[in-house]
Parts: structure tokens; C-alpha cells; sequence
């Protein structure tokens, strides 16, 4: 993966319905230019403002554009669990940051059974990518925690965090045994292991 870091994390969510509604444009034929256009002139993610819909769209054409063919196709016939971890999915290969999150810090909860992500991992995780990173190194502690707020809230929107009396409880999914394939034909074995399967 050779993204560079960014805090643009910070303005994105996992948007699981608009990114369904996006992925059946485009199963129905529309090219990624025809669904910005028509998120531009119709709104048809209904987001609150014309900058908000027209960043949405960039993003979730971006995300689209990022999953293997073979993903796409199986969406549809997918339960909802995994059409969630398929969004996510489509986050972590256009967010380096959120792919590493995933990899270094959830799979580690999966492994050792701990199931509670604390506050403590998070800070530590972006210290070690501010060690690793000029980019990451700059970035303010009003920044920092925007991004771990972010990290957790697109976690939780995939179902594989929930928070329950102020502790963030690590779930591990089922990966449905068709898409584990074919995302192992597509040689993404590091995200199905972040995710928790046998990459």
C-alpha cells in the first residue's frame, strides 16, 4: 500500500447505505463519472449540503473503484454483516492509516482475545505512526484525537466494535466463506487477516 498518510479520515464514514446505493448504480451500469454526477445535480445520496454530497461521492467512487470486480458482483448476494465488512474493506484500501488500524490494532484484539479496545492502544498506535511518519508527526492533539474518534466510529459502523458502559468491545466476524476466496484470488490475504480470517 503506497497512500500517504492522511487526516482526511476525519471527514468520511463507513456510509454503508450510500455505499450500497453505490454499488447497485454501478451494478446497473452507471460509470463512476455518472454517479458523481448524478449525487452532483441529484443529490441522490441525500447529504445535508451540494460540498458534502459532492465529497461523499468522490469518495465512494474512489472506494468503488478500489474493490476487485469479483467483490463488487458478489455484493449483492451477501448478508448485511458482510456487506458491511465489503464497505469497510473498500475504506481500508483507500486509507492506508485505516488499514493499518485494522491490521495492527483490531487483528491484535482478535489474537490475544483481550475483545476491549482501549483508549491507551489508540494513543499508542498514532504515537508509533508519528515515529514512522514526517506526515503523521506534524499533526496536532486536536487532530490526533479527531482521527482516533474516527478510526472507532467507522469500526462500530462495520460491527466490529460496540460500545457498551463507556468500554469498546472488539467482535470478531463471520467472513462469508465465498468472499474469504475471493479475496484471496485477489491477493487482499493482509486484509482478510486483519479482519480476522485465514489470510
Amino acid at each position: 500500500m503506497t497512500q500517504n498518510y492522511n487526516a482526511g479520515i476525519t471527514s468520511y464514514a463507513l456510509w454503508f447505505s450510500e455505499f450500497k446505493l453505490g454499488v447497485s448504480m454501478y451494478q446497473e451500469g452507471n460509470t463512476l463519472d455518472d454517479i458523481k454526477q448524478a449525487s452532483d445535480n441529484n443529490n441522490v445520496f441525500e447529504m445535508p449540503s451540494r460540498d458534502r454530497s459532492k465529497r461523499a461521492s468522490r469518495n465512494l467512487t474512489k472506494r468503488l473503484k478500489a474493490l476487485p470486480e469479483n467483490i463488487i458482483n458478489q455484493f449483492e448476494f451477501l448478508d448485511v454483516n458482510n456487506q458491511k465488512l465489503v464497505a469497510l474493506l473498500s475504506m481500508m484500501l483507500t486509507n492506508r492509516l485505516l488499514n493499518e488500524f485494522v491490521y495492527e490494532v483490531y487483528r491484535n484484539e482478535i489474537i490475544l482475545g483481550d475483545k476491549v479496545l482501549e483508549e491507551r492502544e489508540m494513543i499508542e498506535f498514532i504515537t508509533r505512526k508519528q515515529m514512522e511518519s514526517e506526515q503523521i508527526a506534524k499533526w496536532t492533539n486536536e487532530t490526533s484525537k479527531r482521527v482516533r474518534g474516527s478510526l472507532k466510529t467507522i469500526l462500530r459502523d462495520a460491527g466490529l466494535l460496540k460500545r457498551e458502559k463507556n468500554i469498546d468491545i472488539v467482535f470478531q466476524p463471520f467472513i462469508d466463506l465465498h468472499l474469504a476466496k475471493l479475496m484471496k484470488q485477489d491477493h487482499l490475504n493482509k486484509e482478510l487477516t486483519a479482519l480476522g480470517g485465514q489470510g
